[in-house]
């Protein structure tokens, strides 16, 4: 038996071990007023037919069965998850009665994970990810399993960056890659969380780097161990929660307590075990409105045109409506969103801030609009 046929015998079998971990709980609040607070954009189709999260669980699903996928999310949008996903055990659903951010939802992934299997590998996955490459993804994560359970390291998937763009993390590797099948793994040297334009600028110029994925693989018990050194206060606030979790209001008073941090900056940052693939792995963060011309077909002037729309002598804008008519004359680069109870209009330059406006319906108190 060939090397490379003898290792994806190893990665099969370690895939055995493998868990689906679906981080499903943001509000997506620079797609609003499309995405709502009781249907936050993880439960849209933004990008095709199915919504983000049944595309994550579908692309997923041939090596990690329903039955050891878990989805995190809002104690709100229970009902939504099991409409969309109902092939989900209900037990594989972890209601958050008030988000903690990542690093918090993967500690309890991960004790939920590790007392289920000792030797389980969590491949953990947002659901807002739209990814252009499928098999090329899976065949990631395979080598991410591999490589997670023999050397029990953290490992990251690393995209190709195109330009000095500072909502990623950026991950400086070391130069020889590990021994072993194709994609490449290499250790990383460093790992910055979001850095300034300069800083961003320096890490392309000084030589090979990646851009974070979002995505993450590791043993369950790795990751708990690596928090605890880390993050112990996320730890111990997740350990208060789970004791008490058979009292709903303890439970929900003890999670309001654990610290608001990202995993990336709680451990990713700090945890000298880091391994990164090379993924390949084409992927589309679908963060704001002008995200979705990555997604979208253009008409001949460049607009991008949902539900009934009549644009006349437009250039490159985004109409998206989902119900009534939309009409407009001598637009360009402008985004209209409309709902049944509110229209959208903005600079397409300045879509990213759409936020800024759910913050201010927050303090006029306009909640029947959020």
């Amino acid at each position: 038996m060939s090397r490379r046929a003898s290792g994806n015998h190893a990665t099969d079998a370690l895939v055995k071990s493998a868990y689906a971990v679906v981080l499903a709980g943001g509000e997506g609040t620079r797609f609003w007023p499309l995405s709502r607070k009781k249907k936050p954009k993880q439960f849209l189709a933004l990008a095709g037919a199915e919504t983000m999260l049944q595309a994550t669980v579908a692309r997923i699903a041939p090596l990690v069965p329903i039955d050891r996928v878990y989805v995190v999310t809002a104690t709100a949008h229970r009902e939504l998850v099991h409409a969309q996903v109902p092939d989900l055990p209900r037990e594989n659903l972890l209601a958050e009665p008030v988000g903690r951010n990542t690093a918090a939802a993967v500690a309890w992934a991960a004790n939920v994970i590790a007392a289920r299997d000792p030797d389980g590998v969590m491949v953990v996955l947002a659901a807002d990810h739209h990814i252009l490459n499928p098999d090329v993804f899976r065949a990631a994560v395979r080598r991410a399993v591999e490589v997670a359970g023999e050397r029990r390291a953290l490992v990251l998937y690393g995209l190709k960056p195109d330009g000095p763009k500072t909502q990623y993390g950026y991950i400086i590797p070391l130069p020889t890659p590990l021994v072993g099948d194709a994609p490449p793994v290499y250790e990383v040297a460093r790992f910055h969380e979001k850095p300034p334009e300069a800083v961003a600028k320096q890490y392309l110029a000084a030589g090979p780097c990646f851009w974070n994925s979002g995505m993450f693989t590791w043993r369950a018990d790795v990751v708990l161990d690596e928090l605890a050194r880390h993050a112990p206060e996320v730890m111990q606030g997740v350990a208060d929660a789970l004791r008490a979790a058979s009292d709903p209001e303890a439970f929900s008073s003890a999670y309001a307590a654990i610290p608001s941090i990202s995993i990336d900056y709680a451990l990713i940052e700090r945890s000298e075990r880091r391994l990164v693939v090379e993924s390949g792995i084409e992927r589309i963060d679908l963060g704001a409105w002008a995200t979705i011309s990555a997604v979208w077909p253009r008409d001949p002037d460049g607009n991008i045109i949902v539900g009934d729309v009549i644009a006349i002598d437009s250039h490159g804008t985004i109409h998206h409506t989902t119900g009534k008519l939309i009409a407009t004359i001598g637009l360009e680069n402008v985004i209209v969103v409309a709902t049944d109870d509110v229209v959208l209009v903005c600079d397409r330059s300045r879509a990213a801030e759409v936020n800024q406006l759910v913050k201010r319906l927050h303090q006029q108190r306009l909640t029947d609009r959020l």
